[in-house]
């Protein structure tokens, strides 16, 4: 928890000074974007962010305001906490705070195991990603279009049809750029 004891010099018979933030705290994904902020003020004010959290329309003002702010992508995989802090006077008076998740793959495949038709036939295969990927196999009677691609997406597997009675089996993995892996096996026989 931050606490922030702040020391407020009044003269008598002068209106208390008021910040606030809303939200007070604000939980972003590691892919970052745009996050609209509220503040509420009865003075001038200036804003300051951590490093990876840049102000877009003002980074000064007087009352309440909205304004808008931009979270860089978090790369390492540990949460990091940043802030937003209104000034008045060089002294702070409110602070918001930003808890962002740390970076992580993800490579998941809609199918892990297809039975294909002794005659073959196409399997479409949905791929949930946040990296690049590529699909490949070894099997001469395994076709993967298109065999790559950049974050969610799809690719079609076609099985071509049997040539003879002994069952086959053949694998396709499903590769990400960060080292992720997804087998999908091929089974084909006759019924």
């Amino acid at each position: 928890d931050l606490v922030q004891e702040v020391m407020v010099n009044q003269a008598a018979g002068d209106t208390p000074l008021f910040f606030g933030f809303e939200p007070d705290t604000l939980y972003v994904s590691y892919s970052g974007g745009i996050q609209h902020l509220e503040l509420t003020s009865n003075t001038t004010w200036q804003l300051q962010a951590s490093e990876w959290i840049n102000l877009l329309n003002t980074t000064t003002g007087e009352g309440d305001a909205s304004f808008d702010i931009v979270v860089d992508f978090n790369e390492n995989s540990e949460d990091r906490i940043g802030y937003v802090n209104a000034k008045h006077n060089g002294q702070i008076l409110a602070t918001m705070i930003i808890v962002q998740e740390g970076w992580y793959s993800i490579l998941e495949a809609s199918l892990t195991e297809i039975e294909a038709r002794p005659e073959g036939g196409e399997y479409v295969i949905q791929v949930t990603a946040n990296q690049s990927w590529s699909v490949n196999t070894t099997e001469n009677w395994i076709h993967c279009t298109p065999n790559s691609g950049f974050s969610n997406g799809e690719f079609t597997i076609t099985v071509d049809a049997m040539e003879g009675v002994r069952p086959r089996m053949g694998r396709i993995k499903l590769g990400g750029s960060t080292g992720d892996q997804v087998m999908i096996m091929v089974n084909q026989h006759h019924s």
